[in-house]
């Protein structure tokens, strides 16, 4: 989980100040099961995970959120912990009637080799009108986006079934960073198409706050229908490295054609997006809607130049996330000697301005007077961005100190517009 925590030292009272920014892939597979319809991420870890979790996705959605857990005692870590767990999902899955039941294992039963065949037969044979599947999300495999795309993977895996295709149905899988904004504009470009998406997982749909009754499961999101006719759409969009997999799955299993991108912010992100549904429904001729928002987002470009050319943007963000928004600023001329993930992709590391670490390698380096305009962060960036009169501009997650973060765009040409907008008044504002 996100921690932030101060280490004093009594002699000369130095402060040491150690800001994490890595979030636990439990807590990412458990963001992206509030994007499936009357599903919920089920814990099987040690006491205080499932808590957490629980706190961090309501403060980060604004909303109630459910999730359940098998709370492991020391018995259960001696002798195994599958009679304990299953109890407990009979207890959940009696009172709360879900329709899909995340088990996520974590590093206990990982490391002792917890064994899920039997207790999977029991709950299918005692409730065959719900879905389980167990997906493995240990803290030392991984952060957020490893535990966001591992859900995603074993849904897919698990429900995707194949078949005669559908003709203009594609399949859209977002990357981590994504906000409900972002899928809502994917949604509205592939219709300017005539396409229908399957959204996997739809978390425009889910935890929006659009319930008429309370509960904390999402009564909209990807449903198990959806996500056994994924299997017969005619692509399937994956948007950002961690999520590459399951769109190769689809493909290799179901024939269903993966178009991939590292990015689809800025101009050459978006166009490439644009290229890609014109080959795929054979059209000759792009929407005026889409028109009108590229000759926008070059004259922002454009207005912008002189104030952001040159300009010094520090990130402490998710790798995908990093790599799209490098895709804007390179095309802008903005710097970002600093940017800082949780871990470092393998197509990453020839990108020597982006290493491993925390908010307080950012930190060393303003105190050793480098220069940074802005801060691209998550809340825990706001204590930083405050000590150095720095803007923060809130992105990733979480983000629980702003109101309808989730609603913002960062994709496509009216996400750019959008990130330059806020980069250059945050910036000018200084």
């Amino acid at each position: 989980m996100s921690v932030l925590y101060e280490t004093l030292k009594e002699s000369r009272i130095e402060a040491v100040r150690v800001n994490p920014i890595k979030v636990a892939p439990g807590l990412g597979a458990g963001y992206a099961a509030q994007g499936f319809c009357k599903a919920v991420p089920f814990y099987h870890s040690a006491p205080g995970c499932n808590f957490l979790s629980k706190v961090i996705l309501t403060q980060h959605f604004m909303e109630p959120i459910s999730t359940a857990g098998s709370d492991i005692k020391e018995t259960a870590l001696i002798f195994g912990g599958t009679k304990e767990l299953q109890n407990s999902i009979q207890k959940f899955c009696e009172k709360s009637k879900p329709e899909i039941v995340f088990i996520l294992s974590s590093s206990i039963p990982e490391v002792r080799g917890e064994e899920y065949s039997s207790l999977l037969y029991n709950l299918k044979t005692k409730y065959s009108n719900i879905q389980f599947i167990v997906v493995s999300t240990p803290d030392f495999q991984g952060g957020f986006s490893e535990g966001f795309a591992s859900l995603v993977y074993q849904s897919i895996f698990n429900l995707a079934e194949g078949g005669e295709k559908t003709a203009n149905q594609i399949n859209f899988i977002p990357a981590p960073y994504m906000t409900a904004g972002d899928i809502d504009e994917f949604i509205e470009i592939a219709e300017s198409f005539e396409l229908q998406t399957i959204v996997i997982p739809d978390l425009s749909s889910g935890p929006d706050g659009s319930k008429e009754k309370f509960s904390g499961m999402s009564v909209q999101g990807t449903s198990i229908e959806q996500l056994k006719l994924s299997g017969r759409s005619t692509a399937t969009f994956t948007v950002g490295a961690s999520m590459k997999p399951a769109g190769d799955f689809l493909q290799d299993q179901h024939n269903v054609k993966h178009i991939h991108f590292d990015s689809i912010t800025g101009l050459s992100g978006s166009d490439e997006l644009i290229k890609q549904l014109m080959l795929l429904t054979e059209k000759s001729e792009v929407p005026a809607r889409i028109k009108r928002l590229r000759a926008r987002l070059k004259d922002i470009m454009i207005d912008t130049h002189l104030l952001l050319n040159e300009k010094n943007i520090a990130m402490a963000l998710e790798v995908d996330h990093i790599a799209a928004l490098k895709s804007l600023f390179n095309e802008i001329g903005i710097c970002s000697e600093i940017s800082i993930s949780p871990r470092i992709d393998t197509q990453m590391k020839m990108d020597h301005s982006i290493q491993a670490g925390t908010l307080y390698d950012i930190e060393k380096k303003l105190a050793s007077g480098f220069i940074v305009d802005a801060i691209i962060s998550n809340t825990h960036g706001k204590e930083l961005a405050t000590k150095y009169n720095i803007p923060l501009i809130r992105s990733g997650f979480p983000i629980t100190d702003r109101y309808g973060m989730n609603y913002n765009i960062n994709i496509g040409y009216k996400g750019s517009i959008y990130l330059i907008r806020e980069l250059a008044n945050s910036i000018k504002s200084v």
